[in-house]
């Protein structure tokens, strides 16, 4: 991640903490003033929304640093460890839903909410649509994992609020049994987004090839003076590509023509795939003789 980038993401991070933490104010203020204690809860949930925030904040500074001796290759999979302890918060979130769902279903408690609290609700759902549609857009723009998986831990809190405002129209509306329900449905959505980051991540922390190798190939063979490739190897550190390949060619040429014929193929590869940060050529030599 370039400096351009870093300070891009960490400025969408700082808008997105500061609405989050008006949400949790509105929410407590509200709460407090109408004493309504389904608002109070939902208003120390919605604190996890800032706490995702301030973890992605710090793995956004930490995947920042420039590489060193005890990490050649940088930080950036600092910012993959984060996106799965934003999953982490997501699965946390969906337990709790599931829990206080299955709590309504036992004791047929229904949720207190008065018709302020639903307003109060109302606006704070706004404002989380927006956020998460923001982080989303922003993330995809500058390629973040950390902007995307925080957009999604905000979508979660989105349809908790649907969920209990949803809950306050069925129970006016003399389904109460309603509102459990819908909950565990939006429970298991919120944990289906959460082993969905997760999976994305080890994808990376489990350095899995990320471009075809046969696309590659068909690169590399175009390059002249190569007779043959193998050993193709790609992995994923943050935004960037790191690969390393085997290129044959012919056994006469001398070492600076095997290192002029390498430097084309990495730059054809380059040209085609800028993400690549990095190729490590290995030259083997065939008995095969080419014409200069």
């Amino acid at each position: 991640m370039d400096e351009k980038c870093y300070r891009d993401t960490r400025r969408v991070l700082l808008v997105t903490l500061f609405l989050n933490v008006l949400v949790v104010v509105f929410k407590l203020t509200f709460g407090l003033l109408i004493n309504s204690l389904s608002m109070i809860a939902d208003g120390i949930h919605s604190i996890m929304d800032s706490s995702s925030n301030i973890v992605g904040l710090l793995g956004l500074r930490a995947s920042i640093k420039p590489a060193d001796e005890d990490h050649p290759y940088g930080h950036a999979k600092f910012e993959t460890l984060t996106t799965i302890v934003i999953a982490a918060f997501l699965l946390l979130v969906s337990f709790e839903l599931l829990e206080n769902s299955f709590s309504r279903f036992i004791e047929n408690v229904a949720p207190e909410i008065t018709f302020a609290a639903f307003l109060v609700l109302a606006f704070t759902l706004f404002v989380n649509v927006f956020v998460s549609d923001y982080e989303r857009k922003e993330g995809e723009r500058y390629g973040s994992r950390i902007l995307v998986a925080d957009s999604m831990h905000t979508k979660s809190d989105v349809f908790v609020t649907i969920s209990v405002m949803a809950g306050f129209v069925f129970i006016k509306a003399g389904y109460p049994m309603a509102d459990p329900i819908l909950a565990v449905v939006i429970a298991a959505f919120i944990a289906y987004n959460g082993f969905r980051i997760i999976r994305s991540s080890t994808v990376v922390l489990c350095d899995a090839s990320v471009i075809d190798e046969k696309e590659i190939g068909n690169i590399v063979k175009k390059v002249r003076h190569v007779t043959g490739y193998h050993k193709i190897r790609t992995r994923s550190v943050g935004e960037e590509t790191y690969m390393d390949l085997h290129i044959m060619i012919p056994g006469d040429f001398t070492v600076k023509r095997g290192h002029d014929v390498a430097k084309r193929v990495e730059k054809a590869i380059r040209e085609r795939y800028p993400s690549v940060r990095d190729v490590t050529i290995h030259v083997d030599p065939t008995h095969k003789v080419i014409d200069p």
